[in-house]
């Protein structure tokens, strides 16, 4: 009898508040008058984040016959099993606490994606007798503005609201319709088209050709590295980075040699020596005591300055990522 389906959710640019707009299919059979639209909106682990605001008013998809303020139906029968298509566009205020979790919870998707669980009801008016001539009748909905104007057979013509209880006249029976329904947004997507309008800020985003998987070990201490990222530990993260580093390091001197060219400068300059270069910086972390006291150039530090942060972590998988594309290229070329 009914069905709920979220086809769309775009940036409401009309606000001074961070919103969205949502656009909802509601097929309903052909013999029920929807009343009223409401839907709450929560992250990808069902954390509560806005609930939806009045109807607003907008274009509708054509086949739609309602702005959501208004329905209106004709020649009702109740013994037709034909089901209508209504839409309604719903608006989602996000509070900035609202907006930086759904960030958080994108960086722990695997794909980086945004998904927004809806749970969406639907209040309607069911008619299942159908006699006599039209007379028209109009319902309030839950909202001031918004009411169903039904067109209704009828063996008189008193238009009072006790249509609804009177024998003589058609019947009503009240529904609540209550579905929960997922919608997921690719992360590409969500950086170039939803970020900037939300305020949350710019991102860029950088395309890499997939490596050959040669370096099979190396790909496989990065996903530990991701999935230390979603746990948000961002030391465990940079300790695996190191690991990757160690481990490509160990490649390139096998296959060209400890004195090559490509060992000591091209690898080399990228490695580092000591407590700088990729190996240095992702093992900071596991020498908080020794920078503590002997940072470079023997500086010292209080114990609040030395931390890694997500940006850290960030960065790291960021340049892991790379390095492996780049030792694998390197391993290509003749020594």
């Amino acid at each position: 009898m009914v069905n709920l389906n979220v086809i769309d959710v775009a940036v409401y640019t009309n606000s001074i508040v961070p919103s969205l707009l949502v656009s909802i299919n509601a097929k309903i059979s052909a013999n029920a008058i929807p009343i009223n639209m409401s839907a709450n909106l929560y992250s990808e682990d069902n954390k509560f984040l806005s609930f939806s605001q009045p109807f607003i008013n907008c274009n509708i998809p054509p086949r739609g016959e309602t702005n959501g303020e208004q329905v209106s139906i004709s020649d009702i029968d109740p013994q037709q099993s034909k089901e209508v298509d209504f839409y309604y566009q719903l608006v989602f205020q996000l509070s900035e606490k609202a907006l930086n979790y759904i960030e958080k919870s994108r960086k722990i998707n695997p794909d980086g994606d945004v998904v927004f669980n809806f749970s969406l009801s639907i209040d309607f008016v069911e008619i299942w007798i159908s006699v006599g001539y039209f007379a028209e009748y109009k319902i309030p909905g839950s909202n001031p503005e918004q009411s169903a104007v039904v067109k209704s057979r009828r063996e008189n013509s008193n238009q009072n609201l006790n249509i609804l209880i009177e024998r003589n006249g058609p019947s009503f029976i009240s529904h609540h319709f209550k579905i929960k329904k997922s919608y997921k947004i690719p992360s590409s997507y969500w950086i170039k088209h939803y970020l900037p309008e939300l305020g949350i800020g710019r991102y860029f985003t950088v395309e890499i050709p997939e490596g050959k998987g040669s370096l099979s070990h190396a790909w496989e201490i990065l996903n530990e590295a991701e999935e230390a990222f979603r746990r948000w530990d961002a030391v465990a993260v940079m300790d695996k980075c190191r690991q990757v580093g160690q481990y490509l390091d160990g490649q390139i001197k096998k296959k060209f040699g400890e004195d090559s060219f490509t060992y000591n400068e091209r690898w080399g300059r990228i490695r580092g020596g000591g407590i700088k270069g990729f190996l240095g910086w992702t093992s900071f972390a596991l020498h908080k005591e020794d920078i503590k006291n002997s940072g470079t150039e023997g500086r010292n530090y209080s114990e609040d300055e030395i931390k890694v942060t997500s940006s850290d972590a960030e960065a790291a998988l960021f340049f892991t990522k790379l390095l492996i594309k780049y030792c694998e290229e390197l391993l290509r070329e003749k020594s």
